[in-house]
């Protein structure tokens, strides 16, 4: 057990722990729940006693909901409450109300209908905000290995051909306008969530020796989201912001672009051409062009195009995933990541070697699947841990929020990002 709060004096809880908050929020549709609180729905029907809860804390919840049931002896302290329609007005004034003890409350779904069940967790400390050192010494590192790919490793592993200026200044081309990509996605994430009240350290870059030189960028969310409508600000915010400033890279480096096709002196590997590069070419290069001749900017939006697609699959904790858990729930969620899996193993086979459609190695074989079918393996194994309130309905602006990712998933998705040349 977990002590969590001072009978005689619940001005400051006895421990805070955010792992402690968070495995609460995660283990929420926990099946034997009823059966170790000693409280299940059955109870509902014939009545259950009230148990020796601080008087403050049941005075508290009872000015904003209507108390069904009390768990017994529970830690985390545990109700059943009737869920009224202006839920998530109610709500939020007693999240404020325990904000004063450092307590945060949790609200879950149920299986009967009206009912919800009611959690009472200590609220994570805030920590000091960590020195900028580290994102300051990622960033140029990323800077540096994103240069140097920008420089030698694309135009001669990828089998771009001969890219206009492939030097330092191509290079270092390249690597601002990607650096621009990602930390303005991040920039996205970190305005919607200070909008919501959510803390967020500062973007991390990842320098790393792809040939992009990048693993892209993250923020760490430092504190609970509030509701489904603020998962879905903050999940959807990044891509948006991203998608825009790529979109506008993109543009420029095809105003700057030869007309014509690409045509690889030396053919290598190959990058994959998602519809929107291939309308917005058809639109600034010429109706004939099938694709861009590559440069630069034109890489550094594929790229960003190429991070849009990844983040927006509705697994884990990525920003596909936040939205996913906002809009299906836990158990849907879930089912979502198990499907993925299977889905990007069928996209990992070569069903082109293995039938003889030489179309079909257009769409399947790209290793890298199998490598995000084990990826989303261990998202799934750690479920989301979703919002405090998760009974409030998701507002309609924000389910057309979740259906602008949806198309902008579909048309940045590359069947085959990288193609291999066959022997």
């Amino acid at each position: 057990m977990v002590g969590w709060v001072s009978v005689d004096n619940p001005a400051k809880p006895l421990v805070d722990h955010h792992a402690y908050v968070m495995s609460t929020m995660q283990n929420q549709e926990n099946k034997d729940f009823g059966k170790e609180s000693g409280l299940s729905l059955v109870d509902l029907d014939r009545g259950s006693q009230p148990l020796p809860l601080p008087d403050w804390l049941k005075k508290t919840v009872l000015t904003f909901f209507q108390v069904q049931a009390w768990g017994e002896n529970l830690d985390p302290p545990t109700c059943f409450v009737t869920v009224p329609g202006d839920v998530g007005e109610r709500f939020e004034k007693l999240k404020r109300s325990l904000l004063r003890y450092d307590l945060l409350p949790i609200l879950r779904e149920v299986d009967k209908p009206g009912l919800a069940r009611l959690i009472i967790v200590p609220r994570p400390f805030s920590k000091p905000k960590p020195s900028p050192f580290w994102n300051i010494l990622l960033l140029l590192a990323t800077v540096v290995t994103t240069t140097l790919a920008g420089c030698y490793l694309l135009p001669r592993v990828v089998g771009l051909g001969n890219i206009p200026g492939a030097n330092v200044h191509a290079g270092l081309l390249f690597s601002m306008s990607l650096i621009v990509i990602l930390g303005i996605h991040e920039i996205g994430h970190k305005i919607a969530a200070k909008k919501h009240g959510v803390d967020t350290t500062l973007p991390f870059f990842i320098p790393f020796p792809t040939i992009v030189g990048t693993l892209g960028a993250i923020i760490k969310i430092r504190s609970p989201i509030p509701s489904k409508n603020a998962l879905v600000d903050i999940g959807m915010s990044g891509p948006l912001a991203g998608f825009i400033t790529t979109l506008i890279i993109l543009v420029v480096g095809l105003k700057l672009s030869d007309q014509g096709l690409s045509h690889a002196a030396n053919p290598g590997l190959g990058l994959g051409v998602p519809l929107i590069v291939r309308v917005l070419t058809k639109l600034l290069v010429g109706p004939d062009a099938a694709e861009p001749v590559w440069n630069p900017l034109i890489l550094a939006g594929w790229v960003g195009l190429f991070v849009t697609m990844i983040n927006l699959f509705p697994i884990g904790q990525l920003d596909g995933g936040h939205v996913g858990r906002a809009v299906m729930g836990y158990k849907n969620h879930q089912t979502m990541g198990y499907i993925l899996i299977l889905l990007f193993l069928f996209l990992g086979i070569d069903w082109g070697a293995l039938t003889g459609e030489n179309m079909l190695k257009q769409y399947f074989g790209y290793p890298g699947w199998w490598v995000w079918a084990f990826v989303c393996f261990l998202l799934v194994r750690k479920p989301h841990p979703g919002p405090l309130d998760e009974v409030s309905p998701l507002g309609f602006s924000r389910k057309l929020l979740a259906v602008v990712g949806v198309i902008l998933f579909a048309i940045c998705f590359m069947p085959m990002p990288i193609t291999y040349p066959h022997p």
